[in-house]
């Protein structure tokens, strides 16, 4: 799950590519309001099976609403970026936590 302990409303991004971000903007459904959770402990176990690692970058809702796409990929203008295995995962409970800058 990722937790949302911020004042900020959030999109998340995942990708087991790195430094690869889509192509297209954060949609509806990675959406996490400030202080809310998003529960994807299955979605995380399918993406790292075989070993894989998996990227989760948090964007400010107010940056994704205001800046241009193109703009937000090229100034790498997300709020931080996990870089995660199955192990850290299972380490962390299963439990990604947001608490803000």
């Amino acid at each position: 799950s990722i937790y949302n302990h911020s004042d900020k409303d959030v999109y998340y991004e995942l990708s087991v590519k790195d430094p690869i971000y889509y192509s297209y903007p954060p949609v509806k459904s990675s959406f996490i309001p400030s202080n809310s959770f998003f529960s994807g402990k299955e979605k995380f176990r399918s993406i790292l099976r075989d070993g894989k690692k998996m990227y989760i970058w948090l964007f400010d809702k107010e940056i994704i609403d205001t800046t241009p796409w193109e703009e937000v990929v090229a100034k790498d203008l997300y709020l931080i970026r996990y870089d995660l295995t199955l192990k850290d995962l299972e380490e962390m409970n299963w439990t990604i936590t947001y608490e803000g800058e």
